[in-house]
């Protein structure tokens, strides 16, 4: 078997998992599979949101007035950081700040 087909069927046992409805150790019985296979499998595969490290979290914006003047600003509050973003940004160094401090 390939690594390609060897993800699918792993992708495709992990969505069956998750769709039976059972704990993963009466799933893994019932379906002969291994635990320990199980998680290794769930972990290579990432398939769990809360550590899908790759993912973005896109919060919606109001914005009342757009002001055309290159001294306006924009303040972002992530948590208890707060950051000002001022005419000339750079976009790439912004999305590595966010990343750094994005809240899970």
């Amino acid at each position: 078997m390939t690594r390609k087909e060897k993800r699918l069927v792993w992708e495709e046992r992990i969505s069956s998992y998750k769709q039976s409805g059972l704990s993963i150790a009466k799933w893994c019985d019932e379906n002969n599979v291994h635990e320990s296979q199980f998680y290794y499998w769930k972990k290579k595969l990432n398939t769990d949101p809360k550590v899908d490290n790759t993912s973005s979290k896109w919060l919606s914006v109001e914005v009342d007035k757009y002001d055309n003047n290159p001294d306006s600003s924009i303040l972002i509050k992530l948590g208890q950081a707060s950051i000002e973003i001022k005419h000339g940004f750079d976009p790439s160094l912004l999305s590595e700040v966010v990343k750094a401090l994005r809240i899970d």
